[in-house]
C-alpha cells in the first residue's frame, strides 16, 4: 500500500511539473481516442483479446528547439479479456471488463527523418483507479439459478481498485502546422501490479456435487491501443 501511495503521489507531482513547464512560452493540449485491444495474463486458463475503446485529454510542454517534451494525460480505459466457455453443449461468449480512470505522465521525443510525416516515441508511467467492472453481472448471468454451470469466475471482492504500470509507444504527426497537429499514435501498456488477486479458496460448492478448491489467481492487464490525436497549441507571449 505504501508503494502504491508513493507512485500515485509521484504521478501527481510530475503532472503539475509538466503543466508548469509547458506554460513557459506556451503549451500543447488536446484529446486522443480510439480502439483498444485488451488482454490479461492469468496463472491459469486461456484468454482472448477484448475489443473496446479509450479516450484521454492531455497537456504537453512546448519545446521550440525540438529536444523533447513532458506530457500528462487523464482518461478512461477499458482493461480486460474475452472468454469462451463450453457449457452443456453450448458456447458462452463474454468478457471481463474493468473500466479504469488512468493518469499517465512521461516524456516524448521527435525522431529526425526524411519522411513527410514526423515520427516520435514516448514512455511514461501510469496510475489507475477502477471505477466499474462487470464481474458481478457475469456471475449473475451464468452462475446462478437453474442454469448454473461450473464457472469459477473471479469474485469482485478480490479486485484491486488501484493499479499501476508503464506505457511505451510512438506515433506519426500527419500534418503539423503552428497551432494544430493531427496525429496517429500507437501504445503498449503492460501493468506491473495485479488488477485481481485471489488466494486459494477451499470448500467451494460444486454444481456437479460435493465441493472443490479454487487455486490462487493473479491477473495483470496488458493493453494495445491506437489513438487519433488532435493536438493544439496555446501560445503565451510575454511583453514588458
Amino acid at each position: 500500500m505504501k508503494l502504491r501511495t508513493l507512485i500515485l503521489s509521484t504521478l501527481c507531482l510530475l503532472s503539475t511539473y509538466a503543466i508548469d513547464l509547458g506554460a513557459q512560452g506556451g503549451y500543447h493540449f488536446g484529446i486522443k481516442a480510439g480502439p483498444t485491444l485488451a488482454n490479461q495474463t492469468w496463472n491459469e486458463g486461456e484468454r482472448r483479446m477484448l475489443f473496446a475503446y479509450h479516450g484521454n485529454v492531455f497537456v504537453e510542454s512546448r519545446d521550440p528547439n525540438d529536444r523533447g517534451a513532458l506530457y500528462a494525460q487523464l482518461g478512461m480505459h477499458t482493461r480486460g479479456s474475452s472468454i469462451r466457455l463450453l457449457t452443456f453443449g453450448s458456447n458462452v461468449d463474454n468478457g471481463y471488463k474493468f473500466q479504469n480512470v488512468s493518469l499517465q505522465v512521461g516524456a516524448k521525443k521527435n525522431v529526425s527523418s526524411g519522411l513527410n510525416f514526423q515520427p516520435y516515441y514516448f514512455a511514461g508511467i501510469r496510475g489507475e483507479y477502477n471505477v466499474s467492472n462487470n464481474l458481478l453481472e457475469i456471475i449473475e448471468r451464468y452462475c446462478t439459478g437453474n442454469t448454473q454451470i461450473v464457472c469459477n469466475f473471479p469474485d469482485p471482492v478480490f479486485i484491486n481498485k488501484i493499479t499501476y504500470g508503464i506505457t511505451i509507444g510512438g506515433g506519426l504527426i500527419l500534418s503539423e502546422s503552428e497551432f494544430f497537429s493531427p496525429t496517429i499514435e500507437f501504445s503498449f501498456s503492460p501493468d506491473m501490479s495485479y488488477q485481481y488477486q485471489q488466494p486459494s479458496l477451499g470448500n467451494i460448492p460444486n454444481p456437479m456435487g460435493g465441493t472443490t478448491t479454487l487455486g490462487e489467481r493473479q491477473i495483470r492487464n496488458v493493453t494495445f491501443e491506437v489513438s487519433l490525436v488532435l493536438k493544439f497549441l496555446r501560445e503565451v507571449i510575454y511583453t514588458d
